[in-house]
C-alpha cells in the first residue's frame, strides 16, 4: 500500500464504525403468514439478490432493524451481505448494521469483502457462526469519507450493470421456456390434431425417434475409468438446461474411449440425452473435442433428410416431449427411463422449412442468453477484482 494511503487511511474494528444489533427469534406463537406485526426474516435463507423478501411476520419483535440497514448473516452460510428494504423484524442467524459516521454503501461493500474472516471466525462451532463480540472486533481499513462514497460509487456502478444483466439472462430464459411450449403447439385458432404430445398444428407427425435417426446408440452400463487427461466423458451432470457444462467434466484414457465408443463415436450433429437422475436433459455433442458416453447417457443421429439436428435438440426440450418422459418416469424428473422409452421416444416432426425456421428462432434466443450470461459472468469478476483493490487502496478512485 502507498504511502499516501497509510496516512489517510485508518485501520478501525467493525463495532466503532457501525451500531450492531444481533437478531433474536420472536415467540413462535406471534408469526404468522397474515401480515400482522413487522415482516420477520430468519436467518438468510429469503435473501435476494440485493434486498430480502420476507413472507413472514412477527407480533413480538425483540430485535429490530431499520430500512436500509445492513443485513449480514452470522450463521451458515456466514457472510451473507444485504439490505433491509424496510423495518424488520430480525431472527437467529442475522446481524444489522448501521454506519456511526461514514457511508453506508462502503460499509456495505467492505463487510462483502470479509469472506475470508467469517470462514476462519465460524470454524470449530457445531454449525457455522459467528458471535457479536468477535463481529465487532473485526478490523477494517477505513478511507476518509469522501472517499468512502466514490469507492461505493464505481462498485455500485458495477452492481447495477450486473443486476440488468441479470434480470435480461432471466427473461430470456422465462422467453425460451414459453417458445419451447408454444413453438411445438397448435395456436387457438389452428386447425390442429390431439396428440400424446398435445395439440399440434395440422400436418405434424409424431414418430418414434429411432424411425427418424440413423443411429440410437445406448452407452455401456458403466462409466469408464477416470484420468487427468484424454478424451472427454459426458456424464448426467454435463447435460443441462440444453447445454454441454464442462464443470467436472471427467476424462479417460485412449483404450478406454475407444471401448466406450464401439458402438458409436459420438460426432458433431448427435444429440446426447440423460435417462435417470433427471431424465431428460439434452446437449448437442461439442464441435471441439470427441467425447464418450458416461453412464445413464444416451445419443440420438438424425437422419439428415428427416431430422434437422438443431431441430431435434430443441423438439427433445419441448413442454410435450418433457411431460411425455416424466410419464413414463412414473412422474418424477428424479427417476429413470428405460433404454427402449428413449430409443421409441415420440417426437413431433414438422416439414423440414418448419424444423428449420424453429431451430433458427431458438439458436438466436440461446445466443442471445449466452452473451448475457458472460456479460454477468464478465462483471462478477470484474467486482471481486474492484472490490480487492478499491477495499484495500490498492487502487485509488480519483476525487
Amino acid at each position: 500500500m502507498s504511502g499516501d494511503v497509510l496516512d489517510t487511511w485508518a485501520v478501525k474494528k467493525v463495532g466503532e464504525i457501525a451500531s450492531i444489533t444481533m437478531g433474536q427469534s420472536p415467540p413462535s406463537s406471534t408469526v404468522s403468514d397474515d401480515g400482522d406485526g413487522l415482516p420477520f426474516i430468519q436467518g438468510n435463507a429469503e435473501f435476494g439478490a440485493r434486498y430480502p423478501k420476507p413472507r413472514q411476520f412477527a407480533a413480538d419483535c425483540p430485535k429490530v432493524v431499520e430500512g436500509g440497514d445492513i443485513l449480514l448473516s452470522v450463521r451458515a452460510p456466514v457472510g451473507e451481505v444485504n439490505v433491509a428494504p424496510e423495518r424488520l423484524c430480525i431472527g437467529r442467524g442475522l446481524a444489522g448494521l448501521r454506519p456511526k459516521d461514514g457511508d453506508h454503501d462502503f460499509l456495505y461493500y467492505a463487510l462483502g469483502g470479509l469472506a475470508p474472516v467469517f470462514e476462519r471466525l465460524s470454524q470449530g462451532s457445531t454449525f457455522d457462526a459467528i458471535n457479536g463480540k468477535d463481529l465487532r472486533s473485526i478490523p477494517l481499513l477505513v478511507p476518509p469519507l469522501d472517499e468512502q462514497r466514490r469507492i461505493a460509487e464505481v462498485l455500485r456502478s458495477v452492481d447495477e450493470a450486473l443486476a440488468l444483466n441479470a434480470a435480461t439472462a432471466k427473461h430470456l430464459w422465462s422467453l425460451r421456456e414459453l417458445a419451447l411450449a408454444e413453438l411445438f403447439l397448435a395456436s387457438g385458432g389452428e386447425e390442429a390434431e390431439t396428440t400424446v404430445l398435445g395439440r399440434l398444428p395440422a400436418g405434424w407427425r409424431v414418430v418414434a425417434a429411432d424411425t427418424v435417426c440413423d443411429a440410437v446408440i445406448d452407452c455401456k452400463n458403466r462409466t469408464p475409468p477416470m484420468t487427468d487427461e484424454g478424451p472427454a466423458v459426458v456424464r448426467t451432470m454435463n447435460v443441462r438446461r440444453g447445454r454441454f457444462v464442462r464443470v467436472n467434466l471427467a476424462r479417460t484414457d485412449t483404450l478406454s474411449f475407444d471401448e466406450w465408443t464401439k458402438r458409436g463415436k459420438p460426432q458433431v450433429g448427435d444429440v446426447l440425452i440423460t435417462r435417470e437422475a433427471p431424465i431428460g436433459e439434452v446437449c448437442a455433442v461439442p464441435h471441439n473435442e470427441p467425447v464418450c458416453l458416461g453412464q445413464r447417457m444416451m445419443l440420438y443421429r438424425p437422419r439428415q433428410s428427416d431430422l434437422h439436428s438443431g431441430y431435434l435438440l430443441y423438439a427433445l426440450q419441448s413442454a410435450g416431449v418433457q411431460e411425455h418422459l416424466i410419464r413414463l418416469a412414473g412422474g418424477s424428473t428424479v427417476g429413470h427411463v428405460r433404454v427402449g422409452d428413449v430409443r421409441n421416444l415420440p417426437l413431433p416432426v414438422p416439414d423440414m422449412e418448419t424444423q428449420v425456421a424453429i431451430a433458427t428462432a431458438m439458436a438466436d434466443i440461446d445466443l442471445a442468453l449466452d452473451h448475457s450470461e458472460q456479460a454477468v459472468a464478465g462483471l462478477q469478476s470484474l467486482k471481486a477484482s474492484l472490490s480487492a483493490d478499491l477495499l484495500s487502496g490498492r487502487v485509488r478512485v480519483p476525487a
